[in-house]
């Protein structure tokens, strides 16, 4: 292995662990807290908290339009263009993003309040954490791009702190509700948006210069997205909404209990692909056919390693819910492998899928997620009907795997990796 690789290689892996270590921290609030809110909350009040947290999930994507792709995207090309005002216009689109939200609250916010069980009056809240944490996910997305992964780390761990503080402040001092959870949670992503928004300035980030060209440039990266993100929420959210309708809303907060937990996996393949899509964009640049028989290795090896954390951390479910989880949560055990194996192949996806960033071929990608949705949908109304909320994670895993599976036979088609090892003139 020559400099630059082995320099590319510790790049890589040492952003990977920082990222690990920040998100861990980050993804640690819902997970620590388990023991707070699950002894302090109803099951009731519970999934209504994970409601409102699927439904900020499923409004980010029309705030951000999937502009932070497009950021780390253009980097990588950041000298044919004039950088900062690009990330401008990217601006500008999470300002017209959220006027957009607000307006469908406004019309349809009962609705929603219907299907969620989430008060009307509450919805405003997930338009302003919407707006501010896309604004602290485009900063990242340069910071990312720039493999500052230790300012990315402290901005998030910062976040985390105050979070965290408030949250048990609120809830254990103050008022047992999920509404004070989501308190705690809305003062954090104002002051670390504000923040953001400081070190945009100090960067020289913004000149507030319209130019339809970056604008039509960044909307063309993102916007083919939508689909494909919402088909991801679709994804996450739909099991969420059928046990809260055919079971009962109890069951959606020992559910989401078993989500959290499940969850670490879906951190540790996140995480590292904040690291890995940059990297692997810089590879892919070299365009050598030795570099892409290494990549796909290290692909297969990665495969390997997240479905055996999976099994590591299944066998130590019984452990992490006993002692993590109030006694009205126990039954969240018998969700968590089914759970865990869903994102570890959502993780063997994002893999494949980033090939397909890097081309900015984005419009393939909603379709097949949209798809995917669709079929999970159908497969959470079947599952869950016949064998209770364990249906929904069922559902959730199958739909997973298909996805990955469709999207990898996808890009295998538009971008020439070779994926059959042993075929020495592969390219």
């Amino acid at each position: 292995m020559n400099i630059k690789s082995k320099l590319l290689h510790n790049t890589l892996f040492k952003s990977a662990g920082v990222y690990t270590v920040a998100n861990f921290l980050n993804a640690g609030i819902p997970f620590f807290l388990l023991p707070v809110l699950t002894n302090f909350l109803s099951k009731a009040d519970y999934g209504i908290l994970t409601n409102f947290l699927v439904l900020l999930n499923f409004t980010m994507p029309f705030v951000i339009w999937g502009t932070d792709g497009a950021i780390t995207r253009q980097y990588i090309d950041k000298e044919k263009v004039n950088f900062s005002n690009y990330f401008s216009n990217v601006v500008f689109i999470v300002l017209i993003g959220t006027i957009l939200v607000t307006a469908v609250y406004v019309f349809f916010g009962k609705s929603i309040s219907n299907i969620t069980n989430i008060p009307q009056s509450k919805l405003y809240i997930v338009v302003i954490l919407a707006f501010f944490t896309a604004l602290v996910n485009i900063l990242l997305a340069v910071w990312r791009a720039q493999f500052k992964a230790l300012k990315y780390s402290i901005l998030k761990i910062v976040k985390t702190a105050i979070e965290l503080c408030l949250s048990v402040l609120f809830v254990v001092v103050i008022y047992a509700s999920w509404q004070s959870r989501i308190y705690g949670l809305l003062i954090a992503v104002i002051i670390v948006g504000l923040s953001a928004i400081f070190f945009m300035f100090k960067e020289k980030l913004l000149n507030f210069k319209f130019n339809f060209e970056y604008f039509k440039d960044a909307l063309s990266f993102g916007v083919p997205l939508i689909p494909h993100t919402i088909g991801a929420v679709l994804i996450a959210m739909s099991d969420r909404v059928f046990i809260t309708n055919m079971v009962g809303i109890d069951e959606v907060g020992v559910y989401a209990a078993g989500y959290q937990i499940a969850a670490v996996i879906l951190l540790l393949q996140d995480s590292f692909n904040q690291a890995y899509a940059p990297w692997l964009y810089s590879k892919l640049k070299i365009n050598k056919s030795s570099t892409k028989r290494k990549i796909v290795k290290f692909t297969y090896l990665y495969d390997v390693v997240i479905v055996l954390f999976v099994l590591l951390l299944t066998f130590a479910s019984p452990y992490i819910v006993k002692f993590f989880l109030g006694k009205d949560f126990q039954d969240a055990q018998k969700f968590i492998f089914w759970l865990g194996l869903g994102f570890a192949f959502n993780g063997m996806y994002k893999m494949v899928v980033n090939y397909l960033f890097y081309l900015k071929k984005t419009k393939i990608i909603g379709p097949v997620t949209l798809s995917v949705a669709l079929l999970n949908i159908f497969l959470n109304y079947f599952f869950v009907k016949s064998e209770g909320a364990v249906g929904a994670a069922k559902a959730t895993c199958i739909s997973f795997f298909v996805l990955f599976i469709a999207m990898w036979i996808v890009s295998a088609k538009i971008y020439k990796m070779p994926w059959l090892l042993f075929k020495k003139n592969d390219n």
